[in-house]
């Protein structure tokens, strides 16, 4: 558990011992924008020797997440009344709240992942989360631990196997999932409407009013 010392939050003391991490990846600013960790929708994740492994874009409403081929695999469209869209590599573009769902509470998500699902949790109350493989053994380790670190940049800690084609699907998807997360004023905090909340929230409201105007037209009209 050493390498978490490095997060600005403090260890948990219930969490149980970790092998070192596999891989580790930091979200780097590509600009100067963003407070927190809202800069990760510019940024470019790279690993412990400096290499790129993601590039993280946002341009006008979408933001494009790409490998380290420079191929985008996700993106994200944040110009809807209620919920972005996300169209992630081949499916069909989405709710992004169907594609990383509610677990059992509203404390926790579900991402799918090559054939499996992963579980986000919030650790103890404090700003670490983790990513976790579904089971029936509720003692399964993360396979993914993310955070602040001294500097205020997000850093993913990942676990177990890291160079399968399996793995790297996996890992695609968790940065995704923390980009949604971390995106400004994103999930994390204040809700589901991207990086302009004020201007999601007003078209949500003024969905929802026109609705109810609606359905006091139609009751003036059918006695």
């Amino acid at each position: 558990m050493e390498f978490l010392r490095k997060l600005r939050i403090p260890v948990p003391k219930r969490r149980p011992g970790q092998p070192a991490p596999q891989e580790t990846y930091t979200f780097h600013p590509s600009d100067a924008t963003g407070n927190g960790t809202t800069y990760v929708l510019n940024s470019v994740v790279k690993n412990r020797k400096g290499a790129a492994r993601y590039t993280v874009a946002t341009m006008a409403r979408e933001t494009t997440i790409a490998d380290k081929k420079g191929t985008v695999f996700a993106r994200i469209e944040w110009n809807h009344a209620r919920y972005p869209r996300i169209k992630y590599r081949d499916s069909k573009a989405m709710k992004c709240k169907k594609w990383f769902k509610y677990g059992v509470s509203r404390l926790t998500r579900i991402v799918r992942a090559n054939g499996n699902s992963y579980r986000w949790a919030r650790v103890d109350r404090e700003d670490v989360f983790t990513f976790t493989r579904e089971e029936k053994d509720k003692s399964v380790p993360p396979v993914c631990i993310a955070g602040e670190d001294d500097n205020g940049r997000l850093v993913a800690y990942f676990f177990g196997e890291t160079k399968s084609t399996g793995a790297v699907l996996v890992q695609d998807a968790l940065i995704v999932a923390l980009v949604l997360l971390h995106g400004k004023k994103g999930w994390l905090k204040l809700g589901q409407f991207g990086p302009n909340p004020e201007i999601y929230m007003k078209k949500s409201l003024a969905v929802t009013l026109a609705l109810v105007g609606v359905g006091k037209a139609i009751k003036q009209v059918v006695p």
